[in-house]
């Protein structure tokens, strides 16, 4: 049997319930979650500050109110018997259900927390902002806090005892079940079309005769493959190391900041980035190998970068961040053979003959898509930043491409350790 042939399945048969909600709402239910453990269905209703429960049959159990803005998201933790709150005013709840769910315990967060996970097997409660961070609260110090006495509204400031740390360990699958929760909801709609191949042609905007701008990557994704990026280059930084690219100084394998990274890029690849690839590309051979790494256009660090092509037989380059720069538009160019004949087309020179097409960067999630062999260059930055993750893959059509990203990762390390070593 093949090895990517499904071993074992698990099926769950849904059928109409007659269980109906008889309650009534002020207005339509924005969350909805189930309290594994407590048995509860917990719902915040659109405009309301408050946290209303019920029993799975859909009979009213009890609502929290003991907020000054709407609820973001609820977990309960069944080792504490807590039910945790994220609410948009900055605070981080934790209700007893063992005393009439009574508030325990408030904590200020620097940055409201769009989803709460408890992990059985961490013993942690791992939280998420809209800036991309993972954060890990200690329960056993939030716990320590339990004999203050709180007032509606109250609550404690962000101390160094209580703050939630960066997990780099932490793998993203946790928050992630879906692939299609990673792509921009313009591409997850065409690629539910009966022939999603003609939506993408229908979404995609021409920008040369073989490049192409995409909606490929959701926001919030994009929040999180920028937090991973900065956080790589800051720690790099600390230890003095060096991550040289190839024409900029400096580039960040994304498989080597979290090992989840190298399942996730190969799903995104197989079962998108290839439907991508013959809708607008058609080749003969489907692209099988890749790699994934980001790089930055900053003030004071890479501010442009030359005419060249890329190692690759499709190259993906998506939009990160921060809107607002200034500059660093990516030029797409269409040289004649004249331009080439002597190496890299001199496109600013007024002898050059050819194309050349300003694609500006502003839209978070949207990729620039065009074959590894299209000449393009970057203007220099003049103020703000500009984040961008690059997918270069190969198709499989030749033996020697296996192998070629794993083989360039290579000796780029072996170049880092030799300029660690002389510095």
């Amino acid at each position: 049997m093949a090895e990517d042939v499904p071993q074992q399945y698990n099926i769950i048969r849904f059928s109409q319930s007659p269980l109906k909600d008889g309650n009534g709402h002020q207005s339509h239910c924005e969350k909805v979650v189930y309290f594994k453990g407590y048995d509860k269905v917990a719902f915040v209703e659109q405009g309301s500050k408050s946290l209303k429960m019920c029993t799975p049959d859909m009979q009213p159990y009890l609502e929290i109110k003991d907020f000054t803005q709407t609820p973001l998201c609820a977990e309960y933790i069944d080792k504490y018997s807590y039910v945790a709150v994220s609410c948009s005013d900055l605070t981080l709840s934790f209700f007893d259900a063992d005393n009439g769910l009574k508030l325990a315990r408030r904590i200020e967060t620097k940055t409201a927390q769009l989803v709460l996970c408890w992990s059985e097997v961490a013993q942690v409660l791992f939280s998420a902002d809209h800036e991309g961070r993972i954060l890990a609260w200690d329960l056993t110090l939030v716990k320590s806090g339990m004999n203050k006495v709180y007032e509606s509204g109250g609550g404690d400031p962000w101390r160094d005892f209580v703050k939630a740390v960066r997990r780099r360990d932490f793998s993203l699958s946790c928050f992630i079940t879906r692939l299609e929760e990673l792509l921009a909801p313009e591409l997850r709609q065409a690629l539910r079309q009966k022939d999603p191949k003609a939506a993408i042609r229908g979404l995609a905007a021409r920008q040369l005769s073989d490049a192409f701008a995409l909606p490929l990557l959701s926001a919030d994704f994009c929040a999180q493959l920028l937090a991973a990026a900065r956080g790589a280059r800051e720690e790099a930084e600390k230890r003095q190391q060096v991550t040289p690219g190839l024409l900029l100084s400096a580039r960040w394998y994304l498989n080597k900041i979290d090992g989840s990274f190298t399942d996730l890029f190969d799903r995104l690849l197989t079962d998108v980035l290839r439907i991508v690839d013959e809708a607008l590309f058609a080749e003969s051979h489907p692209i099988a190998y890749h790699q994934a790494y980001c790089i930055n256009y900053e003030e004071g660090r890479d501010v442009s970068l030359k005419a060249h092509t890329d190692d690759s037989d499709l190259t993906v380059n998506v939009f990160l961040g921060h809107p607002g720069f200034s500059g660093s538009e990516l030029m797409l160019l269409e040289p004649s053979d004249r331009d080439v004949a002597c190496g890299t087309p001199r496109w600013k020179d007024p002898t050059y003959e050819g194309r050349s097409v300003a694609f500006r960067h502003e839209t978070v999630g949207t990729a620039v898509l065009h074959p590894g062999d299209r000449w393009h260059a970057v203007e220099p930055l003049t103020s703000g930043s500009r984040w961008n993750l690059i997918i270069m893959a190969m198709r499989n059509d030749k033996e020697w491409k296996r192998t070629f990203y794993e083989e360039t990762a290579s000796h780029l390390a072996e170049k880092a350790s030799w300029l660690a070593a002389g510095s």
